[in-house]
């Protein structure tokens, strides 16, 4: 058990670093142990967590060197590097039999594409494959998870209404059997859709929910404050529509 052990130890640290600490160093440091005990025991499943995890901090230190391009300043490998993590692990639990291992590795790499490498198609494919492993497994995280970025993948079509509905349920689903951290992403990203759908009383709405359950709950700057320029501009273009 000590290696599923230290695997949990990793993934609460990076869960602790992207919503309130900062610190992906000590992170990293973590799961890098895990692997190695992963590899010590010849645990190919533990081994493929911890590869996946180590492309999760990764990916959350793209994000925050991700300019408008979708390029990341600095380390323009550093996506590369972020999806062949993501990749490897994929191709480990695709022989594993967990579902719910499967459905995270899936959505992982769907991310990668979504964000860094701009291939839409492939990003909606591994949501979709997914979806079902998610709902069977019975992981509420991970399924408000596809939903918000199936929503995405309907925004970036176009199709406002769909996004919508992907994002309620996203919400939904962290509001009644998510951990509350979870709960003011989903309003931000919702309030954001209904503002690009012109519902502008609703999007405003749900930023102010979503900003005010995070301050309380001590949650990065990084977060909250592009919601709160968001409905600084949304409350100046009302006032400009009423003037």
């Amino acid at each position: 058990m000590l290696v599923w052990d230290a695997l949990e130890h990793g993934r609460e640290l990076l869960e602790a670093a992207w919503r309130r600490t900062g610190d992906f160093d000590g992170a990293e440091a973590a799961l890098l142990d895990a692997r190695r005990l992963a590899e010590a025991a010849g645990d190919q499943a533990a081994l493929a967590g911890a590869i996946d995890q180590l492309g999760l901090v990764r990916h959350y230190r793209n994000l925050e060197r991700r300019l408008p391009d979708g390029s990341i300043e600095g380390d323009p490998a550093g996506s590369d590097e972020e999806l062949a993590l993501f990749e490897r692990a994929l191709q480990v639990r695709r022989g594993g039999g967990d579902g719910a291992a499967l459905a995270e590795s899936l959505f992982h790499v769907g991310v990668a594409h979504q964000l860094f490498t701009g291939r839409w198609d492939l990003a909606e494919q591994c949501f979709r494959e997914a979806q079902p492993l998610a709902e069977a497994a019975g992981d509420a995280y991970l399924r408000s998870e596809v939903h918000r970025h199936l929503g995405a993948v309907s925004w970036h079509a176009g199709d406002m209404d769909a996004a919508i509905g992907e994002l309620s349920r996203s919400l939904q689903l962290r509001e009644s059997d998510c951990d509350v951290d979870t709960v003011p992403g989903g309003h931000i990203a919702l309030g954001q859709a209904h503002l690009v759908a012109g519902h502008r009383a609703e999007g405003i709405d749900h930023l102010r929910q979503g900003v005010e359950l995070a301050e309380r709950l001590g949650l990065r700057d990084f977060f909250i404050a592009p919601a709160r320029r968001a409905i600084d501009e949304a409350i100046a273009a009302e006032e400009e529509t009423n003037a």
